[in-house]
């Protein structure tokens, strides 16, 4: 496959490949969000925090693909870069990846209170 052919499937709509590459980019995106909503309940986040987690890496490296490719897809790659698209990509995928790491470091729901056991607290209470 040519570059120019695979800048075809990305950047037109007009075939059958431009369409299935937006329609699984589409899936992409859809899938991405529906893990973080996943992920923000407490029962499902215990449960499959670890899966959740690689999943939301694996869709942010996926992103960060297709945005490189897209770049060097590109005939004025400045101007990709600096277009409406492109100042959206990149603090859209610094935001995910520094959430992700945050809601990690700082996961709440299983810190125990160091001072229920002497009060009338109860000692299982997550904070």
């Amino acid at each position: 496959m040519t570059k120019q052919r695979l800048a075809d499937i990305v950047f037109e709509h007009n075939d059958s490949a431009s369409k299935r590459f937006d329609l699984v980019l589409l899936l992409f995106i859809l899938a991405s969000v529906s893990v973080a909503i996943f992920d923000s309940i407490p029962e499902l986040r215990q449960q499959y925090g670890k899966q959740f987690y690689i999943l939301e890496w694996t869709f942010t490296g996926i992103f960060l693909c297709e945005y490189i490719l897209r770049i060097w897809l590109s005939y004025n790659k400045r101007g990709y870069v600096f277009i409406f698209y492109g100042i959206i990509a990149i603090p859209t995928g610094i935001v995910t990846s520094e959430i992700t790491l945050q809601g990690r470091q700082n996961d709440t729901s299983q810190i125990k209170c160091s001072t229920c056991r002497y009060s009338n607290i109860d000692p299982n209470a997550n904070y």
